[in-house]
């Protein structure tokens, strides 16, 4: 009866889809092998060793820390070890037969990771003030402050007031003219929007009270109410207390960020002339008629 059986499960699997689908996986494998074989350069055969070391076991251990919570068991750090090497043999043998080649993922992911191999270590060393301070005045626009302003302002919704907001916004505003340190507690609606803004940068108020606002800021009297100024949301009068002017900081108010940003442009310009080095010992030929032919929308 056992042999009966064990005859019948055999049967199955025989008919079984995936035995059909393993089978034929192996041969199509074993094809392309034999195939590939004259087509791989001649080498040396390559030192079958796979080195698990502490460093890759450590971070086994920190990966699966980070994702489960707890350090994993004897058990699990032993599949995690097992699935690295899986992963480092297979690996091997797939450059071996050329399946890279043809694959722009993996060519694609190759390319990144020399990238940032290259960014690691052409890590410039730490820059002088001198070479900060250079760097600074060169791109005196990104770091320069734009113009800030303090001001009051009461809103008047059209949104309420239909027709009329603008007559009141002028009456209210000739009335705090004549008394400026008025509660503003009966003048205006309410409004999602701050009554007061301190050294608000140009770029700041225009994120909130829009662009048409921020714009006529610099042009408003200092010390006196003005308006109505319009801003996406209505009209509003406004009282400018104080303007400070566009200006650059001095080095050490930024130097954290100046040097963070001369470090990211040294490495990009290092990466970048490493590339052109390694591109000068390539000849690169472009199949120009195919490249006009994709431009033009035809193919070939």
């Amino acid at each position: 009866m056992d042999e009966l059986n064990t005859r019948s499960g055999v049967a199955d699997l025989v008919r079984a889809p995936l035995f059909h689908f393993l089978v034929l996986g192996a041969l199509v494998f074993g094809v392309y092998a034999l195939n590939q074989r004259d087509r791989v350069s001649v080498r040396e055969e390559p030192e079958r060793l796979v080195v698990v070391s502490a460093d890759r076991i450590d971070a086994l251990r920190e990966g699966w820390l980070r994702t489960w919570r707890r350090p994993p068991t004897e058990a699990e750090l032993r599949g995690l070890i097992d699935g690295l090497v899986r992963e480092e043999i297979l690996s091997r043998e797939a450059v071996a037969l050329g399946l890279d080649r043809e694959d722009t993922i993996v060519r694609r992911r190759l390319a990144q990771k020399m990238d940032f191999l290259a960014r690691d270590l052409l890590t410039p060393s730490d820059p002088t003030d001198e070479q900060l301070a250079a760097f600074l005045a060169e791109n005196a626009d990104r770091y320069r402050r734009p113009v800030r302003v303090s001001f009051r302002q009461v809103f008047f919704s059209p949104s309420r007031r239909g027709a009329s907001a603008r007559a009141d916004a002028e009456a209210a505003l000739e009335a705090l003219r004549k008394e400026p340190e008025a509660d503003l507690d009966g003048f205006g609606d309410a409004v999602m929007l701050p009554a007061r803004v301190t050294e608000g940068g140009v770029d700041e108020v225009a994120g909130r009270f829009g662009g048409e606002f921020a714009g006529a800021l610099p042009e408003l009297p200092v010390g006196e109410w003005a308006g109505p100024v319009a801003s996406t949301f209505g009209l509003h009068l406004v009282r400018v207390s104080g303007r400070l002017p566009a200006e650059l900081p001095a080095l050490e108010e930024i130097r954290a960020v100046v040097a963070r940003d001369y470090a990211v442009e040294r490495r990009d310009t290092a990466n970048r002339e490493l590339y052109e080095k390694l591109r000068e010992q390539y000849r690169v030929e472009v199949d120009e008629d195919a490249a006009r032919a994709a431009l033009s929308g035809s193919s070939r």
